[in-house]
């Protein structure tokens, strides 16, 4: 398909230049007077209509040659992103089951989550440690920034399948936080702040054994080469209690992609 265009255009480039020709032979043949009268011979006429086309060549290849360049620059630029960005999936939760009240909450580094349609002026507090671990071991670039735009928590029976406690949570605030760097991923701390009214029932739900967590985070992740991966992260958790430490190991974590790009330095803006 590609050498029948070029056949094409050499043809029709052809046929143009020898048009061209026979057309400035044939109009100097009228006789014409006054002011239609010609004042150049037909090969000037030819030399003129020459340069005039060697123009015009050049200037559409230098228009190819341009474009060809700009995709090119598209094509390394999609590569470099390809290649330093960076997917993860939900390795461990770890929520501590008692709250407190945050303060000042523009001196916190961490990622701040609420919960939605919470008017409580001092909601309480739960400090939580996520872990994630690439999806696969290949991947080059080292997630080093996270931003966490949404995340909702079920904590259901997983005896009885009941539904226990469901937390909805936007963040707070703009701004994307320094990740902890480990040998088999990352992990990051974010606060999640919750209505006084769920406040109980949330803690009790989160210490009985017999509990199941499903846990959804929707983020932004930003890897030393600042390729930017927006992703959603899903996991369905086991209780596990370690010298009264409560986590919740992931079961058959994965993730759904939204997206990559490569942001500049002062587009990214750190707590």
């Amino acid at each position: 398909m590609r050498n029948n265009k070029y056949f094409l255009i050499s043809f029709c480039a052809i046929c143009g230049a020898i048009a061209i020709a026979f057309i400035v032979n044939v109009l100097f043949k009228i006789k014409t007077a006054g002011i239609f009268s010609a004042e150049w011979s037909a090969g000037d006429a030819l030399s003129y209509v020459g340069a005039m086309a060697g123009s015009i060549s050049t200037f559409v290849l230098s228009l190819v040659a341009y474009w060809q360049n700009e995709k090119l620059k598209e094509m390394e630029n999609n590569n470099y992103i390809a290649t330093n960005s960076c997917m993860v999936l939900i390795d461990e939760v770890q929520i501590k089951p008692k709250a407190s009240i945050p303060v000042n909450y523009e001196l916190h580094t961490e990622q701040i989550l609420q919960e939605i349609d919470n008017n409580d002026v001092y909601p309480s507090g739960y400090g939580v440690e996520i872990n994630l671990k690439k999806i696969s071991e290949s991947i080059q670039a080292t997630p080093s920034l996270i931003y966490v735009s949404d995340c909702t928590l079920f904590v259901g029976n997983n005896q009885k399948n009941t539904l226990e406690s469901a937390l909805w949570l936007k963040n707070v605030r703009e701004g994307y936080t320094r990740a902890a760097i480990l040998e088999s991923g990352i992990a990051f701390n974010c606060n999640l702040l919750v209505s006084k009214r769920n406040q109980e029932k949330f803690e009790n739900d989160i210490k009985a054994e017999n509990n199941r967590l499903t846990i959804e985070i929707q983020f932004e992740i930003i890897t030393d080469k600042n390729v930017m991966t927006k992703c959603k992260c899903r996991a369905y958790c086991n209780y596990k209690n370690n010298n009264g430490v409560i986590t919740w190991k992931s079961d058959k974590p994965m993730v759904f992609f939204y997206g990559h790009e490569l942001k500049k330095n002062d587009e990214i803006s750190v707590l």
